[in-house]
């Protein structure tokens, strides 16, 4: 038996055993009040002989009255809808019965009863509510009203069920670059934003869909058939990245959120509520590394990729435990006399086999969650532990330069930890250069900008990497405190056969002279593109043409040179 097949049965056997149960309690409940109607019409001075006990008319229509309600609170409990309707027929029609049996006769006798009868009522309806609330609760999302994961599961295979082999489709949104707003304006802000995602959401799929918010920036979209998931994806992502405006200290701010979707389809993809939410989300893992689009489709090779993530999440903390990590160092020179200017730390990794592990595997995996913020202190530490010696001792200003992820500059805390590594290393300060890339402004640039007036206010020097390629607008780099540029390897490749390459590089340079910043060109292999370099008056280069990436006493060798 397979497990929906399993999980079904297991469901079935408990409404089963439910309805069973209600059942019986509305059979015997109806029993009890026709044997209380009978006695009623019997002369209460009659006892009734229960073994060796005698018992007066009226007691026995209280014992059954009492059973009535034990019963009418198991319905309830079972199932708050029929107990409340069943309950209320029930009570209400000997209510009714009492009153009248006190209007005909004058006689009181019947009003304890009555007021019993009133006080189940009454304890039904709030037991009943207060189970209500209690299951909405579960099911719903307190912050935006939507289904959580748990509601929207149910809701899931309660579809399944009734609709049999009806294809629909789950689309999986997680949004992006929310860690970085609640690092800089807190959760509250953050909260609004959800919730007007939510009903953006609410809106685009109207009465064809289903919204469920899952996690702390995940939501989720159930679509049946006659939305194509694929349009219905592209329209997600356009609605969400639709400016956002928050009151933030009465002012307000706007934000422009990204999203990945991922979609998963049923009955193609799985057949239950549990397998389409998590292939859906593996899907939607998947789109973050996606070089083309935002959204992508299940497929079943996606599973060995996050499998092969998990892993290489384990190798990267099992190194960073047990110092696996390593640097290299790109030298740089200047263009015109091939002096040293100092070096770029590259990070690193062998496995305890000696296999060695490209950057360009596990820096993606660690960008995606907060190991990167432990590699950069890594490599800040070991760098600067390194040359804080000779740098110390040196005469000329040699530069070290680090690379910072965007997820770092986007923090708070990152300039006091550069600090205290610092202190602790006593790496002078003037000798350090962190290059962050174009990415972390579009991160956060509020929060990236403070970091970069910081930084330079203790005397540390940054470069924008991979300039040319990213985000930055040129009004915006106006307002930077950039000291150094840095031109992407990508632009200098065609320099010599691409005239418009070219000229895109002059610009670059002729700019970041104008901003009183110097400019390094890197991936540099051949001569003539360190003579067209030189000719545009380049400050620096770095690349194979005059040295690869060296270990560490090489470099330390090339600076007593």
């Amino acid at each position: 038996m397979s497990d929906i097949e399993y999980r079904l049965s297991e469901i079935r056997k408990r409404v089963r055993l439910n309805n069973i149960v209600i059942f019986i309690c509305i059979f015997f409940s109806v029993v009890c009040w026709f044997a209380v109607q009978l006695t009623g019409i019997l002369a209460v001075s009659d006892p009734v002989q229960i073994g060796p006990v005698f018992l007066p008319l009226s007691s026995v229509r209280g014992l059954l009255t009492a059973i009535i309600n034990l019963l009418c609170f198991i319905i309830v409990c079972c199932s708050y809808k029929v107990g409340l309707w069943f309950g209320t027929i029930i009570m209400g029609v000997s209510t009714g019965s009492m009153v009248m049996s006190i209007v005909r006769t004058h006689d009181a006798t019947p009003l304890p009863g009555l007021i019993t009868n009133i006080s189940t009522i009454i304890i039904l309806y709030i037991i009943a509510f207060e189970i209500r609330r209690v299951y909405k609760d579960s099911i719903t999302d307190i912050l935006t009203g939507l289904y959580n994961r748990r509601g929207f599961a149910i809701r899931v295979d309660k579809y399944i069920l009734k609709k049999k082999n009806k294809k629909f489709h789950i689309l999986y949104i997680r949004l992006k670059d929310i860690r970085a707003i609640i690092d800089e304006h807190g959760h509250e802000y953050v909260d609004d934003i959800i919730c007007q995602i939510g009903t953006r959401l609410k809106n685009l799929v109207g009465l064809n869909g289903q919204v469920a918010k899952l996690d702390g920036r995940e939501f989720a979209v159930a679509i049946n058939d006659t939305m194509d998931p694929i349009d219905t994806a592209e329209k997600i992502i356009d609605t969400i990245y639709k400016k956002i405006t928050v009151t933030i200290d009465d002012a307000d701010m706007d934000f422009n959120l990204s999203s990945y979707v991922g979609i998963a389809s049923y009955p193609d993809t799985a057949k239950d509520s549990a397998g389409l939410i998590r292939f859906s989300g593996i899907a939607a893992f998947n789109a973050i590394n996606s070089p083309d689009k935002s959204y992508c489709m299940y497929e079943d090779e996606m599973v060995e990729d996050l499998h092969h993530c998990a892993e290489m999440e384990k190798t990267i903390k099992h190194a960073l435990e047990n110092k696996l990590f390593y640097l290299m160092y790109q030298p740089q020179f200047t263009s015109a006399e091939k002096k040293l200017r100092g070096f770029e730390s590259l990070i690193r990794l062998k496995d305890e086999e000696g296999n060695f592990i490209p950057p360009s595997e596990f820096i993606p995996i660690a960008e995606n969650t907060d190991l990167i913020l432990r590699i950069d202190d890594y490599v800040l530490n070991m760098a600067m532990e390194q040359f804080a010696m000779q740098f110390r001792a040196s005469e000329d200003k040699l530069i070290l330069s680090v690379n910072v992820s965007a997820k770092n500059m986007a923090s708070s805390d990152f300039v006091d930890r550069v600090l205290d590594i610092i202190n602790k290393t006593s790496f002078p300060p003037e000798n350090l250069e962190i290059e962050i890339t174009e990415y972390s402004f579009a991160m956060s640039m509020d929060q990236t900008v403070e970091n970069v007036m910081r930084l330079k206010e203790n005397g540390i020097q940054v470069a924008l990497d991979d300039f040319g390629t990213g985000y930055t607008s040129l009004s915006q780099l106006l307002k930077l405190p950039i000291s150094v540029l840095k031109i992407d390897k990508s632009l200098i490749d065609d320099i010599v056969t691409n005239q418009t390459n070219c000229d895109f590089v002059d610009a670059i340079i002729y700019m970041g002279h104008l901003m009183d910043c110097e400019v390094i060109s890197e991936g540099v292999e051949y001569l003539d593109q360190l003579n067209i370099l030189k000719e545009h008056e380049c400050d620096f280069i770095q690349g194979f043409i005059w040295s690869k990436p060296i270990e560490y006493n090489d470099a330390l060798a090339l600076t007593k040179e």
